[in-house]
């Protein structure tokens, strides 16, 4: 298998100038880049520079896959709309981790197979040139407050084993079971299995919930924070606004009303037991709705096949000179009509029970057309009845 790595990275705040160009462009000759994005792909060798370098210093966004099962992805926001203590409960030894860049905080997702034999049972990822554009959204959501993000990484390494049956869960967020397209997508990068996803859910309150006061909020902010807001939109901010605005409404009255007290946090044993009966049952769902697939796609097979003997009922003698006209033009090309007539003429005898003539008439075709071979070994296949041709 060739190798294959796929580096991408966006610049969604602040657009590179022609100096921050002309540095990347002495890390990659061969590399991608506008004011906004950076891609490259390596057969042969690696990246000339640490991604995370990379992004603490020109970009926003940073998306890796590689063909052996290592995807990653980076996302940096600003430290003082997302404080590391805001993450901090949802970092892992391994996969998810965060780390502050001067002003910025980056944090960084990841997902490994260590038998790249694995990769079958996951879905085809194409070149990775897709993934940016489906995850850019979620430093927007990651900035207004919305740490789904953060959990799914913590689930991630639940799922994958690398957290131990004792580990408590963090926080659980709103809105695990109305997962936004972005959310949906690092589920299939990180390889979550969407059971464990199914139970996280189960204590996880409807985005609704969090939303319910945003418009009574709205109406009671200053003049002059509207007027602020309007402004970084007018600028091209409007994505930012938009989480900074929510991030506000967060930290300002969501985060502070009171709710019913948390359950006892459940442990990653627990959720991967629960995910376990889950897919399970999901399995034995999927199997009967497939038997019953399979049990009605055979029944409306079986009453088209009737209704075509219908047509045929009655016309045995014709069909019989059929098939010896198609096997006197001796073409390899009619072999296939010339059996479907036999099939034909089998079912006739079946509903007819006439299968011994049948059978006898076969015998006395297969004598007179037996240097056809080409035909015999289809109608083997396709008629099996037992026939001696000694």
């Amino acid at each position: 298998m060739s190798e294959y790595q796929y580096y991408e990275f966006f610049a969604e705040d602040e657009p590179l100038d022609m100096e921050a160009i002309g540095e990347l462009r002495a890390v990659s000759s061969r590399a991608e880049i506008t004011a906004h994005r950076f891609s490259v792909v390596y057969n042969w060798s690696d990246l000339k520079a640490r991604p995370v370098d990379l992004m603490a210093r020109y970009f926003d966004l940073h998306v890796y896959v590689a063909n052996w099962g290592s995807n990653r992805f980076m996302v940096r926001v600003p430290s003082d709309l997302v404080p590391l203590e805001v993450v901090e409960p949802y970092l892992a030894p391994v996969g998810l981790g965060a780390m502050q860049r001067g002003e910025s905080l980056i944090l960084d997702l990841g997902s490994e197979v260590e038998d790249p034999a694995e990769l079958d049972d996951f879905e085809d990822f194409g070149d990775g040139s897709e993934w940016m554009d489906e995850l850019r959204p979620l430093r927007c959501e990651l900035i207004g407050g919305d740490l789904r993000m953060a959990y799914l990484g913590w689930l991630s390494r639940v799922g994958s084993g690398d957290l131990g049956d004792d580990q408590p869960e963090p926080p659980v967020p709103c809105g695990l079971g109305e997962l936004s397209p972005a959310l949906s997508s690092l589920v299939e990068l990180l390889r979550l299995d969407r059971s464990l996803v199914e139970v996280a859910a189960e204590r996880s309150e409807p985005m609704a919930s969090f939303n319910a006061g945003l418009v009574e909020w709205l109406t009671e902010l200053p003049g002059g924070t509207k007027d602020w807001l309007l402004l970084r939109v007018l600028e091209g901010h409007h994505a930012r606004a938009c989480a900074e605005i929510r991030g506000r409404y967060r930290a300002e009255v969501a985060g502070a009303e009171a709710g019913p007290a948390a359950p006892e946090p459940r442990t990653a044993g627990e959720l991967r037991e629960r995910a376990a009966i889950l897919r399970e049952a999901h399995q034995r769902e999927a199997a009967r709705r497939r038997a019953e697939r399979e049990a009605r796609e055979k029944a409306e097979a079986a009453a088209a096949r009737a209704l075509q003997l219908d047509e045929l009922e009655g016309r045995e003698d014709q069909l019989w000179k059929e098939v010896e006209r198609l096997l006197r033009a001796g073409r390899p090309s009619v072999y296939p009509l010339a059996v479907q007539r036999l099939v034909d003429l089998r079912d006739l005898a079946s509903r007819a029970g006439t299968e011994a003539a049948f059978a006898d008439l076969v015998r006395k075709l297969t004598l007179k057309h037996s240097g056809k071979k080409a035909f015999l070994r289809r109608l083997d296949a396709a008629v099996p009845v037992v026939i001696d041709r000694a």
